[in-house]
């Protein structure tokens, strides 16, 4: 029971993956729900797909490392028994969250910036 919280957040990078191709944000456009929505994304149609083909590197190693934490927690989790079993998945699921969400800040603060850059030229 205990590997049941990693193996549903396995949806996360899933749907990260799914929803942040740049093919795909590019046609939602500058929105109050999804996306990099700084000051300087969401003036207009082109720094929202400035910022999110730059940002789209970062989704997909974020994503995939998160995937990969969440699995093998999964795994290692089967591997013990009782209380332990929870702690792996739950330290595994932590884990693979914060990094993730390092890695997306660090994608969106690049993207921002790159816009930022064209702004000023």
């Amino acid at each position: 029971m205990a590997i049941l919280i990693p193996a549903v957040m396995l949806v996360i990078p899933i749907w990260f993956l799914l929803l942040f191709r740049p093919l795909r944000i590019n046609k939602i456009g500058p929105n109050a729900w999804v996306g990099i929505r700084t000051a300087e994304t969401v003036k207009s149609q082109e720094a929202w797909e400035i910022a999110h083909t730059r940002a789209w590197p970062h989704i997909i190693v974020s994503s995939v490392v998160l995937g990969m934490i969440l699995v093998g927690s999964i795994i290692w989790a089967l591997t013990v028994e009782g209380d332990a079993q929870a702690t792996v998945a739950g330290v595994g699921t932590a884990i693979g969250i914060i990094v993730w969400l390092v890695v997306l800040i660090i994608g969106a603060k690049a993207a921002h910036q790159e816009v930022k850059t064209l702004g000023n030229s």
